[in-house]
């Protein structure tokens, strides 16, 4: 929105991968800027994702966060404070930090 909220752009996907992108959560950072996290099917594994926007209309090449086929995330939340960045995951039942 560029009019405090009254209006929207049309959506647009920030994914660029073809397997299943869900779990999507979004923060505003302390420099103004809009990070996205979801969880991306990627060759059968499932990965933490991230992409990043300074305007609001366009966004950064996601960036994968975990790696590997035993990554397991589920239910991802973002946090942000001065100058940081959190994601906090849950791998097999257990809250972790990235």
């Amino acid at each position: 929105s560029t009019d405090d909220g009254v209006t929207w752009s049309p959506p647009f996907p920030v994914s660029t991968g073809t397997g299943d992108a869900t779990q999507a959560q979004v923060g505003i950072d302390s420099l103004g800027g809009i990070n996205v996290i979801w969880v991306q099917q990627i060759s059968g594994a499932v990965q933490l994702m991230i992409a990043r926007s300074t305007d609001g209309s366009t966004f950064s090449d996601p960036v994968q966060i975990t790696n590997g086929e035993s990554a397991l995330v589920d239910q991802p939340q973002i946090a942000s404070s001065v100058g940081l960045l959190t994601s906090l995951t849950r791998t097999m039942g257990k809250a972790r930090y990235i």
